[in-house]
């Protein structure tokens, strides 16, 4: 129980850092997302995890989950295919600004439902 709480401390102190690192070295094309770029990421992001929530039954903790994992989706397996299959590096720009969003988005609804 000791290590676990531990490495709870030391996930939570990983996830800041990588979210404060990601806003700092993207910062100049998260500006440039600003418009039509963020609304569509708004609406990507809202809109699966709308569905995520409402086909995943009655059960409130399976619909909060279900939203939050078809939000989150697979953003790694995403850049492989965009670094694969795209020449324009504007492509794994606009899913790294996707992730971050999703952080802002998705941690305070984590947040909020795990106290319900």
């Amino acid at each position: 129980m000791f290590l676990k709480n531990i490495f709870d401390k030391l996930t939570n102190i990983a996830l800041i850092l990588l979210t404060i690192s990601l806003v700092i070295l993207n910062a100049g094309h998260l500006v440039g997302m600003i418009g039509m770029p963020l609304v569509s990421i708004l609406i990507l992001l809202i809109g699966a995890m709308s569905i995520g929530y409402l086909f995943s039954g009655k059960d409130i903790g399976t619909k909060v989950v279900s939203a939050l994992g078809t939000g989150q989706r697979n953003i790694s397996a995403a850049i492989l295919v965009a670094t694969r299959n795209f020449k324009d590096p504007k492509v794994t720009i606009m899913l790294v600004a996707v992730t971050i969003f999703e952080l802002f988005i998705m941690m305070p609804y984590a947040k909020k439902m795990s106290t319900k």
